[in-house]
């Protein structure tokens, strides 16, 4: 359980990352496109991926694989994926749509069902209240009207009254789920007796003009669409040139002096599958179409039967016997579920069609190249004249099996490989698709049945089976839109790496750098380090040596030649230092100064300074 949990969300990795780089690349991806195309990609045997978990390698190996055939495509191949995948996603038969639909609709009435189930009735106001619930889920359930307008409501109520009266709640209360099931029947006679049917709408005549219209839609599809395939194909076939040669019945296939470039070319092929691959889808839809409007004739013809039934019944009579009248209502009230359902149906294969004609739109060819193809372009008489129609495959020229088609029209074209197409011209022509003459008979090989466009492309084909087969398988690999048209899912899953041909591979490429460590390790350096033998051998000698040696030392009672020796210096004054800026010593500046300008009791007048030490030693007068 872990492990399919862990799976699941590996491919939810997987298919996010490939949304993420196609939509960088400007390509809107759907996850659902992008689980698909994983998946195709996981079958090819060209990237060997097992049933083992991936590796992280491998992972990124189908990430890349994946964005590169979504986003690499010139044409309409990841369109024709999306198609494909829209398809099988919405595209279900008539009974799943029918039971889905059903299942949404209980759903949403799920929790007033459980409502009137487990209701208690305590009193007559309950009971009404109940009563009112059970007449509302009958009208959605029954698709007769709105239940929210008053006139509905109340046709409703009355309906169900004359079936089920007020006074049978509480017994109805007591009743199993199984039994509880009520029919309208009595609605649609009230509306064919124009005495009520407010909301119900005239479902036979509705029905009957939608499916017509979308008949019409589909015929007219369809044709627009061959047209276009047509003319396609007859492009394709200006570009490659057919030579028999006489003598061996063999079919060569050459291509014609280049018309268009070859991204043109590969534009038209991708072109060519889109249309078929929408043609089918439109002739199945028909198919259902046409069925559906055969069920629709069908029931308007029993609905109009049961109505004339009832009123010959109630006619003139006016109390009627329950066992008479009530299997009546409830067979019409089948028929017009059955017509219910019949519309639902034609609104989902309408939904389908108008969200599929938004996905046909292929990107066109250029003006320039469609005017030189139309140009050299063969006619379809011309095409025709030179298919010789009384000739038939001899299965003496072929290593085949031959087989002949007694009943060609109703000749299943998926029973046929690549769906009834030319298998040697898809093969030669590089994945061309070209329809094949089923009248000229068919080859079984493998247990596969092949069609050709003529004999000489069969007997080409019959004389090396094996090739053209494994190269058809390789056109498939490689273009994994052809997987799905064609429905080789099996054989694709069943292909060996053994079995294939030659493939390209891949090829993974990335911008990396690497950085290599100057010293990866811390370096050590011995300086004692010699690589001289003889070196360790001086050493050990040196080292002998020194063990014989004895250290001696002596101490002299008295120096000798002792002198005294004295120092003077200078005071100690405060000094400075500045960068930039002048400094001086800090020594005493000399002042003079005048003594006995006031008058002294000194003879004389002189000059004195602030050195007092040194001043006269004055004793009195002289």
């Amino acid at each position: 359980m872990n492990r399919l949990i862990e799976t699941k969300n590996v491919f939810k990795f997987i298919t996010k990352e490939i949304t993420t780089k196609c939509a960088a690349k400007g390509q809107n991806i759907s996850t659902a496109c992008a689980l698909r195309i994983m998946k195709i990609t996981m079958q090819n045997p060209e990237y060997e991926f097992g049933a083992e978990m991936l590796t992280r390698g491998q992972i990124q190996q189908l990430i890349m694989a994946c964005v590169s055939k979504l986003t690499d495509s010139i044409g309409s191949s990841s369109r024709t994926i999306e198609m494909q995948v829209y398809f099988s996603s919405h595209y279900a038969t008539k009974e799943e749509i029918i039971t889905e639909h059903r299942r949404t609709v209980l759903s949403r009435t799920e929790p007033l069902i459980a409502e009137i189930k487990d209701a208690v009735v305590a009193s007559n106001e309950d009971m009404r209240h109940l009563y009112r619930k059970l007449v509302v889920v009958i009208t959605l359930l029954s698709g007769l009207g709105n239940p929210t307008a008053s006139t509905v409501l109340k046709e409703a109520t009355a309906a169900l009254h004359s079936v089920f009266p007020l006074s049978e709640l509480t017994r109805f209360m007591t009743l199993s789920d199984d039994d509880k099931m009520l029919v309208s029947g009595i609605r649609l006679f009230n509306r064919d007796s124009h005495k009520g049917g407010e909301g119900i709408d005239d479902m036979p005549t509705i029905l009957q003009q939608a499916v017509a219209a979308t008949r019409d839609l589909l015929l007219q599809a369809i044709q627009e669409t061959q047209e276009q395939v047509e003319r396609l194909t007859g492009y394709l076939e200006t570009v490659y040139c057919e030579t028999v040669q006489a003598d061996s019945d063999t079919l060569r296939v050459s291509v014609v002096t280049p018309v268009i470039a070859d991204e043109e070319l590969a534009l038209l092929k991708e072109n060519t599958v889109h249309l078929i691959q929408y043609l089918i889808y439109l002739r199945t839809l028909l198919d259902d179409v046409q069925m559906c409007e055969k069920d629709i004739v069908i029931l308007c013809s029993r609905v109009t039967e049961r109505l004339l039934q009832l009123h010959d019944t109630v006619r003139y009579r006016t109390a009627i016997p329950t066992n008479q009248v009530y299997p009546q209502f409830m067979d019409l009230s089948m028929s017009w579920f059955s017509l219910q359902n019949q519309m639902i149906i034609l609104s989902t294969l309408s939904q389908i069609i108008y969200t599929l004609q938004n996905m046909a739109k292929v990107q066109p060819l250029s003006d320039e190249n469609i005017q030189i193809l139309s140009s050299q372009q063969k006619s379809t008489s011309a095409r025709i004249s030179m298919l010789d129609r009384v000739k038939k495959i001899k299965p003496s020229k072929v290593k085949c099996e031959v087989l002949e088609l007694v009943n060609i029209e109703n000749c299943d074209p998926k029973r046929i490989q690549y769906y009834g197409h030319c298998a040697f011209r898809f093969v030669e022509m590089d994945g061309c698709l070209f329809p094949a003459e089923l009248s000229l008979g068919l080859l079984r090989y493998k247990g596969l049945l092949f069609a050709f466009s003529s004999v000489e492309a069969a007997y080409t084909f019959g004389r090396d089976p094996d090739r053209y087969y494994q190269h058809g398988l390789d056109i498939v690999v490689r273009r994994p839109e052809l997987i799905v048209l064609f429905n080789m899912d099996e054989q694709i899953q069943n292909l060996k790496p053994s079995c294939k041909m030659a493939m390209s591979a891949v090829v993974q490429k990335c911008d990396s750098q690497t950085q290599t460590e100057t010293h990866p390790v811390p370096s050590h350096i011995d300086p004692t380090y010699s690589w001289n033998i003889w070196d360790y051998k001086r050493q050990a000698v040196h080292l002998a040596d020194i063990c014989k040696s004895v250290t001696h030392s002596t101490q002299t009672v008295e120096s000798t030649k002792r002198l005294h020796i004295g120092v003077q210096a200078t005071p100690t004054r405060s000094t400075g230092m500045q960068v930039m800026q002048h400094s001086a010593t800090n020594t005493a500046t000399l002042r003079s100064y005048i003594v006995g300008l006031r008058g002294n009791w000194l003879r004389d007048q002189f000059m004195a300074n602030n050195l007092w030490s040194y001043l006269p030693k004055c004793t009195g007068t002289e």
